[in-house]
């Protein structure tokens, strides 16, 4: 994999009409063979401990990725937050293939400055440790998922699908998604978010709080399929006097690289504390 990763960093196959060699393990067999039917610029031939891969075959294995790229970012530079953007970095160690830079440039090159820094491929490792250093020089950060916890409102037929709803302590209600920050929205390190919930029945004396991420923008129930549970916390309500009248408070702190959700019950003062990743899912 090392070699291959040199490899595609190489602008050769992109303009030239040789074949690229990538060195196999030790224990591959090393006999002569073609996988192709003709030594063309689509073959596929193993050499003398190498796979050898004809230009057309070497470029081909680029294009899923490129397209996910190419939409992806047409997607984002929609966002309404992007509308000043003026430049693309390439960055990362794909940010170095011909082909890539090549299909940022011609998609993209008529509006935007296209820059590819110099060591492009060591700019993550560089900005990992920059950040270890300096935990402070990261002041904000793009949320790479819609966040969102579960509330358990009364159903309405006017407002919600029939699908959804279930029946608690005789109650038809409905799970619904309560988004507590979107994808892609720009987040203050150490901003914090504040929600109130109540019970939903009378002589409750615990809460679940369930946590969810989804990659969709726009969001109704948690029990949609591209919905994902990512946490749940369980909060103790054991004062029972004022019925559903009990204000239940969740708090939501964005760290550097994570979330910090508190919730708590104003009259008890319990609380209860989960920390869900803000980098990943």
């Amino acid at each position: 994999m090392s070699d291959f990763e040199i490899k595609k960093r190489s602008p050769d196959f992109v303009s030239g009409d040789e074949m690229t060699r990538i060195r196999l393990p030790y224990s591959f067999p090393t006999d002569d063979k073609y996988v192709g039917r003709n030594p063309t610029k689509n073959n596929i031939m193993i050499s003398k401990g190498c796979l050898c891969l004809g230009p057309d075959i070497m470029k081909s294995l680029f294009f899923p990725p490129l397209k996910k790229i190419n939409d992806y970012l047409n997607r984002l530079l929609k966002e309404r937050s992007l509308q000043d953007v003026k430049s693309i970095f390439l960055v990362g160690g794909f940010s170095e293939n011909a082909l890539l830079q090549n299909q940022i440039k011609r998609n993209f090159g008529s509006r935007y400055r296209i820059l590819t820094p110099i060591d492009a491929g060591l700019s993550v490792m560089k900005g990992a440790v920059l950040f270890g250093l300096n935990r402070d020089s990261i002041k904000t950060r793009i949320s790479p998922y819609t966040y969102g916890s579960d509330l358990s409102p009364i159903f309405n037929p006017k407002k919600h699908e029939e699908k959804y709803k279930f029946t608690l302590c005789g109650v038809e209600r409905i799970n619904v998604f309560n988004t507590l920050v979107t994808i892609n929205e720009n987040v203050k390190i150490g901003e914090v978010r504040t929600f109130i919930a109540y019970p939903t029945h009378d002589d409750q004396t615990s809460v679940h709080f369930g946590f969810y991420t989804t990659t969709q923008k726009q969001v109704k129930y948690v029990d949609e399929p591209h919905v994902k549970k990512v946490g749940c916390v369980t909060l103790p309500i054991p004062d029972i006097t004022k019925g559903r009248n009990r204000k239940l408070e969740l708090k939501v702190e964005f760290g550097r690289t994570e979330i910090k959700a508190t919730t708590r019950d104003v009259k008890s003062g319990n609380v209860r504390t989960i920390y869900l990743d803000f980098m990943n899912d």
